[in-house]
């Protein structure tokens, strides 16, 4: 073992000659010691022969790179982690752009042509294709492209085919078989699929060469062929739920759709003995009920066409519908309106007319009573291609039988609401503060949610900004009367104390350093600024409590009276100075 600083210091030549052969000693050796050496250099080697590896120092020379155990066993080597483009172990014959790199923290990946071809991420997905697996195994490719391939060769029957195999090991649980009608010509192929019965593996349906699906057969003859090998209704189709209860079945033996009592068409389970929908003798659909209602609106007679009932259970809980598409496209609901008397009736509708209304109803106990609404009315004069439309959104008030008109939506987009309380109250869960805002008010905007310019905010703090600095009131004369020249504001202002406070941190609000005044020291010199307001829970519960507020634009007005007296006053004494001849 022998280390070495590799610096030849002056001395006699015995000693240079054993410096020299100790330093020669140090690079045969590997700088091999126990402990790295006291002077290292950018890529020097040392034989650590403490934990017995082979370590090579870095380019920085700030750190060691372990390269393998000096008992011939590789440890474990540090590669830069390289790239598509740049792998960090790459085939001599392939190029450097072909080989094995690390695109990130516990992955590592294939290229080819310095092109990401193989990867798998830290969790052990594998992807091909995609450097962002989601499963074990996942392939993407651009559409219209073979994502996988199976190439199957040596077919030479009709009874030849590929397969992709289920089970646990050697025991086979079933199959996806990809049969050939003409092996030669890789041509008619059909797809089956396979379980096991218990006793082996059989088909259970196919999609033949033209397409058409047999189960139970596998030679359907038309677009769906289900077989009943059986006697018995296990061959037909059923519909069941979480239990196992029938909801539906279809069998070549059972009837489940039956002409009822009283000219009314029954839907029931596979056995007819519990009904799941009707079509009653008036033309009315029902489900989950087999007697129609008439009890809506305070009133009797009238009970809708379609009616969806259910009673302790999700049943008649929940009307959807559901639409997909790869389009920006929904689902509609469509209310329609036209003023013929018959069906199928199209004459045009007048301004006023109700276009359709969706109505919220309570039971009272022997009626349902309607709770909220929301309607759509013609909000002007109809005409070829031209409906202007209102919303008007309706609630019933406590103690109230029927719902009053809370806000409305006009043809022109202007909002309006009425309210016996507070008529419009904005939430937001950010604290107090100048980035998120109650209100924003946007000029020039080109739709409800596109293009303008911000002109007005409310912030969260209770900031009032805009961009103007521009406030005002209606201050007509033909407004006004009793106009009087007001009385001296002068004490008032010289009494009413300005304070430096911050709010309590309990309050919610900000609490910076703010000047201001106390309302309650307000009270004491004018009385008539100061106002009061209740205490409400998040509920609008009254908490039996106040809290002051001063009418500071009333106060800036006071202010504005005594800054005008206080200018007089400095006007009389300049005048008596200057008669003084004091300048």
């Amino acid at each position: 073992m022998a280390q070495h600083d590799y610096v030849i210091a002056n001395g006699t030549g015995a000693a240079v000659r054993s410096d020299l052969n100790n330093a020669l000693a140090a690079i045969v050796s590997q700088n091999s010691g126990a402990t790295e050496p006291a002077t290292t250099y950018a890529y020097q080697w040392w034989a650590d022969t403490t934990t017995n590896l082979l370590k090579l120092r870095n380019s920085a020379n700030s750190g060691w790179i372990t390269l393998f155990q000096l008992d011939g066993e590789w440890s474990t080597i540090a590669l830069e982690n390289g790239s598509a483009a740049a792998p960090s172990i790459y085939f001599k014959d392939s190029g450097t752009d072909t080989g094995i790199y690390s695109p990130g923290t516990d992955q590592v990946a294939i290229s080819t042509g310095g092109t990401g071809r193989l990867f798998v991420n830290a969790s052990g997905n594998v992807g091909l294709g995609t450097s962002s697996p989601s499963f074990a195994a996942h392939i993407s490719a651009a559409k219209n492209t073979s994502q996988l391939f199976v190439g199957i060769t040596g077919l030479s029957s009709v009874d030849d085919y590929a397969q992709i195999g289920f089970g646990t090991g050697s025991t086979a649980a079933g199959s996806i078989r990809l049969g050939f009608d003409n092996p030669a010509g890789v041509t008619n192929t059909y797809l089956s699929f396979y379980n096991n019965n218990g006793s082996s593996v059989v088909e259970r349906m196919r999609i033949d060469s033209s397409g058409r699906v047999g189960i139970g057969t596998t030679s359907p003859g038309s677009a769906l062929n289900i077989a009943n090998n059986t006697s018995t209704n296990a061959g037909g189709i059923r519909l069941q739920n979480a239990t196992g209860g029938n909801i539906a079945a279809l069998y070549t033996n059972i009837d489940n759709f039956y002409m009822g009592i009283a000219g009314a068409h029954v839907f029931t389970n596979y056995d007819n003995t519990s009904e799941r929908a009707r079509i009653d003798s008036s033309g009315r659909l029902l489900v989950g009920t087999s007697t129609a209602r008439n009890n809506f609106f305070n009133t009797s007679g009238l009970g809708g066409p379609l009616q969806v009932e259910g009673a302790n259970n999700q049943a008649g809980r929940n009307v959807s519908n559901t639409y997909g598409s790869a389009t920006n496209e929904g689902p509609i609901i469509t209310l329609a309106k036209h003023r013929s008397n018959s069906i199928g009736g199209n004459d045009v509708v007048a301004n006023n007319d109700e276009l359709g209304s969706i109505t919220f109803q309570g039971s009272d106990g022997t009626q349902f009573v309607p709770g909220a609404y929301v309607q759509a009315f013609v909000d002007g004069t109809p005409g070829a291609d031209d409906m202007p439309g209102r919303l008007v959104f309706s609630t019933t008030a406590d103690g109230a039988s029927s719902p009053t008109e809370r806000m409305r939506i006009g043809a022109d987009g202007m909002s309006q609401m009425f309210s016996a309380n507070d008529t419009l109250q904005t939430r937001n869960s950010n604290g107090a503060g100048t980035t998120y805002a109650f209100i924003r008010g946007i000029y020039s905007a080109t739709g409800t949610s596109a293009g303008g310019t911000t002109s007005f905010i409310v912030y969260t703090n209770g900031n009032v900004q805009n961009t103007n600095n521009s406030y005002g009131i209606i201050s007509d004369a033909k407004v006004k009367e009793n106009i009087v020249a007001a009385s001296s504001q002068w004490s008032d202002i010289k009494n009413i104390k300005i304070r430096n406070f911050n709010l309590k941190a309990e309050t919610g609000y900000e609490t910076h350093r703010q000047i201001g005044v106390i309302a309650q020291e307000v009270e004491e010199v004018s009385p008539g600024l100061v106002y009061e307001t209740p205490d409400r829970d998040e509920d609008g519960n009254d908490l039996g409590t106040v809290t002051k507020g001063v009418h500071a634009s009333v106060l800036y007005m006071k202010a504005v009276k005594a800054l005008q007296e206080a200018m007089e006053r400095i006007e009389i004494l300049e005048q008596r100075l200057a008669d003084a001849g004091i300048t």
